[in-house]
Protein backbone atom coordinates (compact mmCIF):
# COMPACT_ATOMS: atom_id res chain seq x y z
CA UNK A 1 0.00 0.00 0.00
CA UNK A 2 1.34 3.85 -1.06
CA UNK A 3 1.86 6.04 1.99
CA UNK A 4 -1.14 7.89 3.03
CA UNK A 5 -3.62 5.75 0.86
CA UNK A 6 -5.74 5.56 3.82
CA UNK A 7 -5.41 8.72 4.65
CA UNK A 8 -8.45 11.36 4.54
CA UNK A 9 -8.19 14.95 3.94
CA UNK A 10 -11.21 15.28 5.97
CA UNK A 11 -8.91 14.10 9.07
CA UNK A 12 -5.98 16.57 9.12
CA UNK A 13 -4.95 19.17 11.52
CA UNK A 14 -7.25 22.42 11.30
CA UNK A 15 -4.18 24.11 10.81
CA UNK A 16 -3.22 22.00 7.61
CA UNK A 17 -7.04 21.95 5.76
CA UNK A 18 -6.81 26.35 6.47
CA UNK A 19 -3.36 26.76 4.95
CA UNK A 20 -5.25 25.58 1.39
CA UNK A 21 -7.40 27.55 -0.22
CA UNK A 22 -10.52 26.56 -2.83
CA UNK A 23 -11.63 23.43 -0.64
CA UNK A 24 -10.15 20.16 0.06
CA UNK A 25 -6.99 19.81 -2.15
CA UNK A 26 -6.60 16.95 -4.25
CA UNK A 27 -5.08 13.23 -3.22
CA UNK A 28 -2.80 12.76 -5.89
CA UNK A 29 -0.21 9.36 -6.13
CA UNK A 30 3.13 10.72 -6.80
CA UNK A 31 5.44 7.44 -8.06
CA UNK A 32 8.86 6.86 -7.42
CA UNK A 33 11.35 9.55 -9.08
CA UNK A 34 8.92 12.42 -8.66
CA UNK A 35 10.98 15.50 -7.96
CA UNK A 36 9.92 17.39 -5.04
CA UNK A 37 11.34 21.17 -3.42
CA UNK A 38 11.37 23.96 -1.00
CA UNK A 39 13.26 26.83 0.64
CA UNK A 40 14.33 26.23 3.59
CA UNK A 41 16.14 26.62 6.43
CA UNK A 42 15.63 23.10 7.50
CA UNK A 43 17.97 19.77 6.49
CA UNK A 44 15.39 16.66 5.02
CA UNK A 45 14.70 14.76 8.18
CA UNK A 46 13.99 15.95 11.74
CA UNK A 47 13.35 13.38 14.72
CA UNK A 48 13.51 10.31 12.06
CA UNK A 49 10.47 12.42 9.40
CA UNK A 50 10.43 14.88 6.43
CA UNK A 51 9.18 17.81 6.54
CA UNK A 52 5.04 17.25 4.76
CA UNK A 53 5.22 20.52 3.05
CA UNK A 54 6.56 20.60 -0.70
CA UNK A 55 6.04 21.73 -4.47
CA UNK A 56 6.68 19.73 -7.64
CA UNK A 57 9.63 20.54 -9.65
CA UNK A 58 7.31 19.89 -12.59
CA UNK A 59 4.22 20.78 -12.65
CA UNK A 60 1.57 18.42 -11.29
CA UNK A 61 -1.64 20.78 -11.56
CA UNK A 62 -3.23 22.70 -13.86
CA UNK A 63 -2.00 26.16 -11.86
CA UNK A 64 1.31 24.87 -11.23
CA UNK A 65 4.30 26.60 -12.74
CA UNK A 66 6.95 24.41 -11.12
CA UNK A 67 10.33 24.63 -10.16
CA UNK A 68 11.97 26.31 -13.58
CA UNK A 69 9.00 28.88 -14.14
CA UNK A 70 9.04 29.98 -10.46
CA UNK A 71 12.84 31.21 -10.73
CA UNK A 72 12.00 33.05 -14.03
CA UNK A 73 9.15 35.06 -12.70
CA UNK A 74 11.77 35.76 -9.32
CA UNK A 75 14.66 36.91 -11.77
CA UNK A 76 11.97 39.02 -14.13
CA UNK A 77 10.80 40.84 -10.71
CA UNK A 78 14.67 41.25 -9.70
CA UNK A 79 14.03 39.27 -6.34
CA UNK A 80 15.49 36.14 -5.33
CA UNK A 81 13.59 32.93 -5.66
CA UNK A 82 13.33 32.20 -2.20
CA UNK A 83 11.05 35.51 -1.81
CA UNK A 84 9.12 35.14 -4.78
CA UNK A 85 8.29 31.62 -3.06
CA UNK A 86 7.93 32.95 0.48
CA UNK A 87 4.96 35.06 -0.97
CA UNK A 88 3.29 32.78 -3.14
CA UNK A 89 3.68 29.90 -0.54
CA UNK A 90 2.24 32.33 2.55
CA UNK A 91 5.54 31.35 4.80
CA UNK A 92 6.09 33.52 7.37
CA UNK A 93 9.94 34.99 8.65
CA UNK A 94 9.06 33.20 11.61
CA UNK A 95 8.29 29.73 10.15
CA UNK A 96 11.59 29.29 8.01
CA UNK A 97 13.74 31.90 6.84
CA UNK A 98 13.87 29.99 3.45
CA UNK A 99 18.03 30.33 2.93
CA UNK A 100 18.21 27.31 1.24
CA UNK A 101 16.73 25.11 -1.81
CA UNK A 102 16.46 21.56 -1.39
CA UNK A 103 15.70 19.03 -3.62
CA UNK A 104 14.85 15.68 -2.96
CA UNK A 105 13.12 13.19 -4.71
CA UNK A 106 10.68 9.96 -3.60
CA UNK A 107 11.99 6.61 -3.46
CA UNK A 108 8.52 5.01 -3.51
CA UNK A 109 4.84 5.75 -3.99
CA UNK A 110 2.86 8.53 -2.04
CA UNK A 111 -0.43 9.69 -2.11
CA UNK A 112 -0.14 13.65 -1.81
CA UNK A 113 -2.65 16.16 -0.88
CA UNK A 114 -2.36 18.99 -3.88
CA UNK A 115 -3.80 22.77 -3.52
CA UNK A 116 -3.64 26.28 -3.82
CA UNK A 117 -1.89 27.99 -0.70
CA UNK A 118 -4.05 29.86 1.30
CA UNK A 119 -3.06 33.44 2.21
CA UNK A 120 -1.10 34.10 5.36
CA UNK A 121 -0.59 36.59 7.62
CA UNK A 122 2.46 38.54 6.35
CA UNK A 123 4.30 38.28 10.08
CA UNK A 124 3.17 37.16 13.20
CA UNK A 125 4.23 40.34 15.14
CA UNK A 126 0.70 42.24 15.99
CA UNK A 127 1.57 45.41 14.04
CA UNK A 128 1.58 43.09 11.04
CA UNK A 129 -2.26 41.29 11.79
CA UNK A 130 -3.44 43.10 8.71
CA UNK A 131 -0.61 42.40 6.00
CA UNK A 132 -1.22 39.16 3.97
CA UNK A 133 0.90 36.84 1.76
CA UNK A 134 -1.10 36.13 -0.99
CA UNK A 135 -0.27 32.67 -1.36
CA UNK A 136 -1.87 30.89 -4.58
CA UNK A 137 0.93 28.49 -5.31
CA UNK A 138 0.68 25.27 -5.86
CA UNK A 139 1.54 23.11 -2.85
CA UNK A 140 1.58 19.28 -1.57
CA UNK A 141 0.90 17.58 1.67
CA UNK A 142 2.53 14.91 2.04
CA UNK A 143 2.64 13.76 6.13
CA UNK A 144 4.60 10.74 7.42
CA UNK A 145 7.02 10.78 4.91
CA UNK A 146 10.40 9.00 6.24
CA UNK A 147 13.94 8.09 4.78
CA UNK A 148 12.36 4.83 3.26
CA UNK A 149 10.39 7.33 1.16
CA UNK A 150 12.56 10.36 0.24
CA UNK A 151 16.16 11.49 -0.30
CA UNK A 152 18.15 14.54 -1.21
CA UNK A 153 19.38 15.11 -5.02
Amino acid sequence: MALNQALEFSNAPGDVQRAFSGGAPQKTLLQAGHRLYKFTQHALFHNGNATAWWSSVLPIHQADTGLDVLLERAARLKTTAAEFARARNAVTQQWNSMSGLLVAELTSPVYAFVGRVAHQTFDERPEYHNVFFIGGAIQLWIPNLTPSHIRVV
